[in-house]
């Protein structure tokens, strides 16, 4: 390198470092002012402040009495549930149950009793019993017929003599406390009762005397069909069918006849038969066209038995 270049470089480098110097030093006054400004109005405040509470009145401080002092404490009350000794003393709100599992939360929240609560946390309930309920897809209680046989089509039962039902239940979970047992006949809309409140048993029985049942009716029986009507005896005939529970059983059909009185022979009258001596003219008009028809076969036969020989 050359010496003009060595020189003219140190020149360079000496005037930076103479701008960076000045710089600094410019940057350091301007701070120095602005920490005089902050203190002054700093000193300005505090002064403001203490020509204030020069200015203000010195208040002279208060004595309490022993008495008063007790009095401004606070007291307390039986009622304030932070400090209270028993909390069971305080009101308790009404607690409810939730529905057990298994149990319809509609039949548990409307109970026919009522409920009561005191202040030490005891309560007593009453209600109506709830019902289980079956949600695996089980099917309702029903009955099968034993006695009359089911296979042996309707039987027909004459009013005065015993008459009696048998029938096993199915697909029963819970078993009712009763039944009653009813017969209806569609006729006159009538229904008969013929045991209520009965106690349920592995195979149902029942014999009706329809003949005392006959003497003292208010409607009599009719020969006519009727219907056997079995149901639980806390439910209704109309009922819908639950899983579990005896479904009302009304599909037995069965029919009752009223007996006539004796006739003689000689003075009974068929209302469906017509005495033999005397034909109708349907009948009459078919007698004849059997005797025509008949001869006129008889006379062809013979007629072309002679033209051709063979008699």
């Amino acid at each position: 390198m050359r010496p003009q270049e060595i020189v003219f470089a140190l020149c360079a480098a000496l005037s930076v470092a103479a701008a960076q110097q000045a710089d600094i030093s410019s940057r350091s006054h301007g701070l120095a002012a602005l920490d005089s400004k902050l203190f002054v109005r700093q000193n300005g405040i505090s002064e403001d402040q203490n020509q204030n509470e020069s200015e203000a009145p010195p208040q002279e401080p208060t004595r309490t009495s022993a008495r008063e002092e007790e009095t401004n404490e606070p007291s307390r009350t039986a009622s304030d549930p932070e400090e209270s000794d028993n909390p069971e003393e305080s009101d308790n709100p009404r607690e409810t149950e939730p529905p057990k599992e298994g149990e319809d939360p509609k039949e548990s929240d409307e109970p026919s009793g009522t409920q009561k609560s005191s202040g030490t946390g005891t309560r007593t309930s009453s209600g109506r019993p709830r019902k289980t309920q079956f949600n695996d897809g089980r099917a309702p209680g029903s009955i099968t017929m034993v006695t009359p046989n089911p296979y042996m089509g309707p039987q027909y039962y004459k009013v005065g003599e015993y008459v009696k039902f048998a029938w096993n239940y199915t697909d029963l979970e819970i078993t009712p406390k009763a039944i009653d047992i009813l017969a209806s006949c569609s006729k006159n809309s009538a229904t008969y009762t013929i045991a209520v409140n009965q106690t349920v048993q592995e195979t149902g029985e029942v014999i009706w005397d329809t003949g005392a049942y006959q003497e003292s009716a208010q409607t009599p029986l009719l020969t006519e069909m009727y219907n056997l009507i079995i149901y639980d005896s806390e439910s209704s005939v109309s009922a819908a069918p639950e899983a579990g529970y005896l479904a009302p059983y009304m599909q037995h059909r069965f029919g009752m006849y009223t007996p006539q009185p004796y006739v003689d022979w000689k003075d009974f009258t068929c209302a469906n038969c017509r005495p033999s001596s005397a034909l109708s003219a349907f009948d009459s008009l078919t007698l004849r066209l059997i005797f025509f028809t008949s001869g006129t076969t008889l006379a062809s036969l013979l007629y072309f038995a002679f033209s051709f020989g063979v008699l």
